[in-house]
C-alpha cells in the first residue's frame, strides 16, 4: 500500500546522495535500455497482462527507464510524470486499482498526463537503498491479484540482484583505478616528482572514488593556508582563500588546521564558521566540505584535506577513510618535499648565512658569462674579504666572530640588487657576481659593499673593515680566471692597508 502522499518527504527520499550515488554506480543512467534487465521485464508484462512495463531508476529530477517493454520509446520522465517515485520513497511496494478516482493521484501527471490509470510497482533495492522500481501500468482500472503482486516482487528482488552486480563491479573497477592511482602516487613520492605534481594527482585519485567529490589540498604556512591542489574546483574560488589565515571560525579547512582533527560541514549555509566565505562557496556552487589535517610525524599541522560537494551531504565511513588515506600520504610527500628542498638548499648554500656557497655563486657566474657573451656587456666579480677577523676570533671567540660575519652578510645583501648574486665563499670572504652596471654604477656599488661591513663593525663596536677587489670581464673570460682577477685585486687592496676598493 502505498505509505504517504507527502510530496515534499518523497522529493527528499529520492534526492538522498547515498541513494543518488548508488544509482550512479549502476552505469545505467543516460545508457542504452539494458538486454539483461528488459528480459525480467518482458516477464513481468507477461504475467500480469499490462501493456506496459518498466524497470525504473529515478536519479536527478528523473525517472530513468534501465528497461521498458510496452509502450513508447522514451528513455526517461520528469518525476512529476511517473509514481516511481513513491515506491522509492516509501522503500514499499505500491498498487493502484485507479488512479483517477484516487484522491491525490488524480491529478498526478503520470495519470493526467501519461494515461497511467492502474499501477503496481515493487522497490529495486541495492544494499540500503532503494534505487527504483519495477513497475507494471495498464490504461485501464484493475483489481491487481496477489499472485501478479507476489510475481512482481520476486521479479524485483531478481532485478536487484542484477544491480547489485553491476554496482559490485563498478566499485571493483573503482578500487583496483585507486589502487594503481595510489601506486603512482607512492611512485611520484619515491621518485621525488615536483610537490605540486604529487598532490595534483592525489586529489584526483580521490575524486575518481566518487564523481560527487571534488578535493583540495591546502598547505599551511604560518597561520595562513596556502594553494596546495586542486585540479578540479573553481581556479577563481581557489584565489580567493589562498592566504586565508587559521582559526575555529575560519570555515572547515580553517577550522580543521587550527583544531589539528577533522571537520565536517554537511551544509555551509547552516555552518556559522563560513560566514566570512558563504557567499563566495554559494557563488561557486559549492554545499559542503569535509576537511581533514595534514600531519607530520612529530603531530605539527601541515596543510588540509578536503572534499567539497554542489549538494549539502555528510560524509560516509568510506569517505572518511578515504580522506585519512589521502591525508596520510599528502603528509609523507610534504615531508618528503620538503626534506628534499633542505637538503639541495644545503648542497648550494652557506650554513652560517644561509648566502650561496662557492659551488652556487660558480654556478650563477658561468650563466652570467653566458649571458655576456649573447649581449655583449661585461660581467663584474667582486671579491670581499673581512679584515682582522682573526684577532676577533682570538679575542672575543668564534661565536662573535661567526655574529660578525651573519651581520655582514645581512648587510651586504642589502647592497647588491635582487638579480645579482652574493655568496660566502668560505671563511671571512664573501663574493658578488653582478651584471648590466656601468663603471661609474659599479664603483658605487663596490664602495657601498665596502661601508656595509664598515657599519658592521661600528655597530658592533669592533674595528672591523673590508678589502673589496673588482674584476670586470666580458663573455670570453673564464670563470676562473675571472675569480682568480677578483681575487688578486682584492689581495691589492689588503697590501695597502685594506678598508678599500681595487679594480682590475
Amino acid at each position: 500500500m502505498l505509505r504517504t502522499f507527502d510530496r515534499n518527504h518523497v522529493r527528499a527520499r529520492v534526492d538522498s546522495v547515498a541513494r543518488l550515488a548508488a544509482v550512479t554506480r549502476t552505469g545505467l543512467l543516460d545508457a542504452p535500455p539494458d538486454a539483461v534487465l528488459a528480459r525480467w521485464v518482458d516477464r513481468a508484462r507477461a504475467v500480469t497482462g499490462a501493456p506496459l512495463a518498466r524497470a525504473t531508476l529515478v536519479a536527478d529530477g528523473r525517472v530513468w527507464f534501465a528497461a521498458r517493454s510496452g509502450g513508447p520509446d522514451a528513455d526517461a520522465v520528469p518525476l512529476s510524470q511517473a509514481l516511481c517515485p513513491y515506491v522509492v520513497s516509501g522503500g514499499a511496494p505500491l498498487a493502484v486499482a485507479d488512479a483517477r478516482a484516487h484522491p491525490v493521484l488524480r491529478d498526478h501527471g503520470a495519470v493526467t498526463e501519461q494515461g497511467a490509470v492502474a499501477y503496481a510497482g515493487a522497490p529495486l533495492v541495492a544494499g540500503d537503498e532503494v534505487l527504483g522500481a519495477l513497475c507494471v501500468i495498464d490504461d485501464r482500472p484493475r483489481a491487481w491479484t496477489a499472485a501478479e503482486l507476489d510475481a512482481i516482487a520476486e521479479l524485483a528482488a531478481v532485478v536487484s540482484v542484477e544491480l547489485e552486480l553491476r554496482i559490485a563491479r563498478t566499485q571493483l573497477a573503482r578500487e583496483r583505478a585507486l589502487v594503481h592511482s595510489l601506486t603512482h602516487v607512492h611512485e611520484l613520492i619515491a621518485g621525488d616528482a615536483p610537490l605540486p605534481e604529487i598532490l595534483d594527482t592525489l586529489v584526483r585519485c580521490f575524486e575518481a572514488t566518487d564523481p560527487a567529490l571534488v578535493g583540495s589540498v591546502l598547505l599551511l604556512d604560518g597561520e595562513t593556508l596556502r594553494h596546495g591542489a586542486a585540479p578540479t574546483l573553481p581556479a577563481a574560488y581557489m584565489a580567493a582563500v589562498d592566504g586565508a589565515t587559521i582559526g575555529p571560525d575560519a570555515g572547515t579547512c580553517g577550522a580543521a588546521a587550527w583544531w589539528g582533527h577533522e571537520v565536517v560541514t554537511t551544509d555551509i549555509t547552516a555552518d556559522a564558521a563560513w560566514a566570512p566565505y558563504r557567499a563566495l562557496a554559494a557563488a561557486h556552487g559549492l554545499a559542503h566540505c569535509w576537511s581533514i589535517p595534514i600531519m607530520a610525524r612529530d603531530g605539527a599541522v601541515l596543510g588540509t584535506f578536503a572534499l567539497y560537494g554542489e549538494r549539502p551531504r555528510a560524509p560516509r565511513a568510506e569517505h572518511l577513510l578515504l580522506m585519512r588515506d589521502a591525508s596520510r600520504l599528502a603528509g609523507i610527500a610534504v615531508e618528503r618535499s620538503r626534506s628534499v628542498e633542505q637538503l639541495r638548499h644545503q648542497a648550494t648554500h652557506d650554513a652560517l648565512t644561509g648566502l650561496p656557497n662557492r659551488r652556487l655563486v660558480g654556478d650563477r657566474l658561468v650563466q652570467a658569462l653566458a649571458r655576456a657573451r649573447r649581449s655583449g656587456a661585461p660581467v663584474a666579480v667582486a671579491f670581499l674579504d673581512l679584515d682582522r677577523v682573526k684577532l676577533i676570533n682570538d679575542a672575543f671567540g668564534h661565536a662573535a666572530g661567526d655574529e660578525l660575519i651573519r651581520a655582514a652578510a645581512m648587510r651586504l645583501s642589502a647592497v647588491i640588487r635582487p638579480g645579482d648574486t652574493l655568496g660566502r665563499f668560505g671563511g671571512d670572504e664573501f663574493v658578488a657576481v653582478l651584471e648590466g652596471l656601468s663603471p661609474g654604477a659599479l664603483h658605487d656599488t663596490a664602495e657601498r659593499l665596502r661601508a656595509a661591513v664598515d657599519a658592521v663593525g661600528t655597530e658592533a663596536g669592533m674595528s672591523v673593515t673590508a678589502s673589496v677587489g673588482v674584476a670586470l670581464v666580458d663573455g670570453a673570460c673564464d670563470p676562473d680566471e675571472a675569480l682568480r682577477r677578483a681575487d688578486g685585486a682584492m689581495y691589492a687592496a689588503k697590501r695597502a692597508g685594506g678598508d678599500r676598493v681595487v679594480a682590475f
